[in-house]
């Protein structure tokens, strides 16, 4: 698969080793109610998604590289965040080999413990992105908004999103049109 690269030691390397049929499972899988999870110092090398969070609140991956191969199975990326509020990574990686394969996926799904459909609030600092791609990261919503002001919230926060990942921001679809939504952040606005 050749691995993810850039990661920095210590880390300790997580490898998924293919069946003669493999399923679209991500290697670590977060969901409801478990919240407050930390991952550090691992490389995982994943098939369809090495990490998947889903409707879960303050997850921090600090020094963790994501990589995955081509699998051509649903939601094929290294990080998928879903239905989900405050993740950081702070230093390590992510990485797909296709020019089609996102490296992070966030996407508002069907509620499965009452949580709102969106992902708010992600922050990347220190990362290295490897792609041979045009477009880095996907954001999409795949359950109706529950009311106005979700949707006016699921813009800010793909603003925030974006402008929070400058090492792939340059590659997403330019917004024309009227002035976009504004999110307070800190003692500035983002837009």
């Amino acid at each position: 698969m050749g691995g993810a690269q850039f990661n920095r030691a210590p880390q300790t390397r997580i490898l998924v080793s293919l069946g003669a049929s493999p399923n679209a499972a991500a290697v670590f899988s977060i969901t409801s109610p478990s919240i407050e999870n930390t991952f550090e110092n691992l490389t995982i090398d994943g098939h369809n998604q090495a990490l998947s969070i889903f409707a879960s609140v303050d997850n921090t991956l600090k020094n963790v590289c994501l990589a995955v191969q081509t699998s051509g199975q649903t939601d094929n990326t290294a990080l998928k965040i879903t239905n989900s509020f405050w993740f950081f990574m702070d230093g390590g990686c992510l990485k797909t080999l296709s020019m089609t394969i996102p490296v992070a996926m966030f996407t508002g799904e069907t509620p499965i413990a009452g949580e709102n459909p969106l992902v708010g609030l992600v922050y990347f600092t220190n990362i290295q992105g490897h792609r041979k791609a045009v477009a880095s990261h996907r954001i999409l919503r795949r359950a109706p908004p529950r009311s106005r002001g979700d949707v006016a919230r699921r813009h800010a926060q793909a603003s925030m999103a974006l402008t929070a990942m400058p090492w792939i921001s340059k590659w997403a679809p330019q917004r024309s049109g009227p002035e976009p939504i504004k999110a307070r952040v800190g003692n500035g606005y983002l837009k």
